[in-house]
């Protein structure tokens, strides 16, 4: 159910040519609400979602520079509350959860394995920064340009030592039986409930696209 509500959110926010200020303030006030609804820590969900900011920026300044200022402010606001609507659902969600509602959605499986195992990658590269950067300071190390020169060494070792801990990783799945399909959580009936949710979802999508 949230992810259908989050597609449909992203289609409605997708076919809205030129919304106005109005629909733009009831999309903030529905994903605060759901943020809210989900119990999330409402400050620490916004400030994640300010990295949308810069990369969309540079796009909407070069069409605020070309002069059609509507569709620059129409761009970076619609992709903020696209990646907020993105941010919501992976907070209350876990990953495998997300994964497995996709495969009841008939999603390619082998997309989203790939988007498991990425996912699950980055904590390996996390855990080799984080390592590599004590090791950096308990040498002694110091930012300055020295360190900027050799930052693209440090990244080739980073990846080469989160590769061959990934290697490991697979090399111990194949031996514990991995068939090539990673295993999914128990799947629970839908309840009543989750109906009413979809169902109050969509209403309020309706009315922000008659808003």
């Amino acid at each position: 159910m949230k992810l259908l509500l989050l597609l449909a959110f992203l289609l409605s926010l997708a076919l809205l040519r030129g919304p106005s200020a109005v629909q733009i303030g009831l999309c903030f006030v529905y994903l605060i609400g759901t943020i809210l609804l989900a119990r999330l820590p409402w400050l620490a969900v916004l400030k994640q979602s300010l990295l949308v900011i810069p990369i969309v920026g540079f796009f909407a300044l070069v069409i605020y520079l070309s002069g059609d200022l509507p569709r620059a402010v129409s761009i970076l606001c619609k992709t903020y509350l696209s990646g907020l609507a993105v941010i919501i659902c992976a907070a209350s969600t876990p990953l495998p959860k997300v994964m497995q509602a996709g495969r009841l959605l008939r999603a390619p499986g082998f997309l989203l394995d790939v988007t498991q195992l990425i996912y699950r990658y980055l904590f390996v590269l996390t855990s080799e920064f984080r390592a590599m950067r004590t090791a950096f300071f308990v040498r002694a190390g110091q930012a300055g340009p020295r360190t900027f020169r050799s930052a693209s060494g440090i990244v080739a070792v980073l990846f080469g030592r989160a590769y061959r801990r990934a290697t490991v990783v697979d090399t111990a799945m194949l031996s514990r039986g991995f068939s090539g399909v990673l295993p999914t959580p128990p799947k629970r009936s839908l309840a009543l409930k989750d109906f009413a949710v979809l169902f109050a979802g969509i209403t309020g999508l309706i009315l922000l696209r008659i808003a």
